[in-house]
C-alpha cells in the first residue's frame, strides 16, 4: 500500500521497510515505525535514487570493513551517509 503512495518520504519508508524485512504482526507496531522514521524519511525525499543507492552502498563498505562497527543502522544513519 505504501509502495504505491503519491509521496516520496511514505516511498522511501516502504522501500526501508523492506530491505530490513521486518517482522512486524501488528499495526501498532507498524504505525510506531511509521511515527519513528517519518521525519527522517521527510529529510531524505529531496535526494534522488541515486544518491540515496551511493549512501547505502558507503554504509555497506563500513558494515563490511570495519568488523561490525555498526550493529544496527536505520533511516538515521542512512541520513548522515549522505551528509
Amino acid at each position: 500500500m505504501c509502495r504505491a503512495s503519491q509521496y516520496r518520504h511514505i516511498r522511501l519508508l516502504a522501500e526501508h521497510a523492506d530491505d530490513k524485512e521486518f517482522d512486524y504482526s501488528t499495526r501498532g507496531q507498524w504505525r510506531e515505525y511509521g511515527t519513528r522514521n517519518m521525519r527522517v524519511a521527510s529529510r531524505l525525499a529531496p535526494f534522488t535514487d541515486r544518491q540515496i543507492q551511493a549512501a547505502q552502498s558507503k554504509l555497506d563498505k563500513d558494515l563490511k570493513e570495519n568488523g561490525g562497527f555498526i550493529s544496527k543502522w536505520g533511516m538515521e544513519t542512512l541520513e548522515k551517509y549522505l551528509d
